[in-house]
């Protein structure tokens, strides 16, 4: 009995042991349910964010696309400004160097025209002065009016006649062995024939050879030579009696005192001057001849230096004409003539003035051309 009751004692021990487990059991089992929703929750929120990690990762990195977007538009937006200003830039620069170089050929084209005149100027000066000095000493040797080598051209015709190296003696110059009767007709009368003055006339060809070989032993220059006529010596004057017109005006032959026949008979052969008419009005002249000249009259000459033919008539500005060789006394001539000196003087001092201004201009634009182009080079590097 004692051994039965000992077995139910263990047995209702081993109830309760059961029991306990089976609660222990029971709440390992609730609690594992428990943990097992748990865990769900836990990988249900990691789910979610994992979703919205990658949802702000993808809004991250759209951001940044969008940022970096606007960053590359700003600085292409800042480079085409950039751009316009340098191309306005370049375009001024341009429109400058253009505009300077349009300045520059301008101010180039003044300096070589200055320099020009400059020189037509001293030119002019420098034949006025050799004339003053040619008329100061025919204050001393009328001869010299003719050229300063004149004196010596015809101690050396002297001499080659001397030593019978002519056939005949040559005549000239023209201008030595003529006077004009009328002193107011002296400025007309040069106009008229005065290119012939510083003429000779030769009687044949080899009375020209020995005269140019003198010509080239006195003159410097061949251009200074006197011009040759060659016509048969013969001793008297010629008739021009029938040649004259029948008018009541004097002729250019009877104006002039000429005391040598051949220089006399070429001026008729090459002026006509028997047929050339003296009228001192001009009005009177033109309605003489103009489109119906009498017979034997070639021209007419007036006292205001027109030169009136039958087809028309042509002015002359008189008072820039100086009787050169037709002048008694010089001393006028001299004194315009250093008056046109002067005249002459002053002007090139003025163009000197001037052409140093513009070319000291032309220094001013040329660095304001350097410059631009260095800008030009350094803006179109930028671009």
């Amino acid at each position: 009995m004692e051994k039965y009751a000992s077995l139910e004692s263990d047995q209702a021990s081993l109830k309760q042991v059961a029991q306990a487990k089976k609660r222990l059991l029971w709440s390992c089992q609730e609690e594992k349910k428990k943990l097992g929703r748990t865990i769900k929750e836990i990988e249900s929120d990691r789910a979610r964010c994992l979703a919205r990690i990658k949802e702000i990762q993808e809004t991250n990195k759209a951001r940044d696309l969008e940022s970096e977007k606007e960053n590359r538009e700003a600085q292409l937006q800042e480079l085409k400004t950039k751009r316009d200003e340098y191309t306005a830039r370049m375009t001024t620069t341009t429109a400058n160097m253009e505009e300077l170089e349009r300045k520059l050929s301008n101010l180039n084209e003044e300096v070589s025209t200055l320099r020009g005149d400059i020189d037509q100027h001293e030119a002019e000066m420098r034949k006025h002065s050799d004339r003053m000095r040619t008329q100061q000493e025919a204050k001393k040797n009328r001869v010299r009016v003719f050229g300063s080598f004149m004196p010596d051209l015809l101690k050396r015709v002297e001499d080659a006649h001397g030593q019978g190296r002519f056939h005949q003696k040559p005549r000239g110059p023209f201008g030595l062995h003529i006077k004009v009767r009328d002193p107011k007709w002296a400025t007309v009368v040069e106009m008229a024939i005065g290119s012939s003055m510083c003429n000779f006339v030769v009687n044949d060809s080899h009375d020209r050879s020995i005269l140019q070989e003198l010509f080239r032993s006195c003159c410097q220059s061949q251009r200074d030579w006197p011009n040759l006529v060659m016509m048969r010596f013969r001793e008297d004057y010629y008739d021009v009696s029938s040649q004259k017109p029948q008018s009541n005006y004097p002729t250019l032959y009877d104006m002039l005192d000429i005391n040598d026949n051949m220089i006399s008979n070429a001026l008729v052969e090459s002026f006509r001057i028997e047929q050339c008419l003296l009228i001192e009005s001009s009005e009177a002249a033109r309605k003489l001849i103009v489109g119906h000249a009498p017979r034997n009259v070639f021209q007419a000459w007036t006292l205001s230096g027109d030169d009136v033919r039958e087809r028309g008539a042509y002015s002359n500005d008189i008072s820039r004409t100086n009787a050169r060789y037709f002048q008694n006394d010089p001393t006028g001539v001299i004194e315009e003539l250093k008056r046109k000196i002067h005249g002459l003087q002053e002007q090139v001092k003025l163009q000197r003035q001037n052409r140093t201004a513009a070319e000291r201009e032309v220094g001013i634009v040329r660095g304001q051309y350097t410059t631009e182009q260095s800008t030009q080079q350094t803006l179109k590097k930028q671009l």
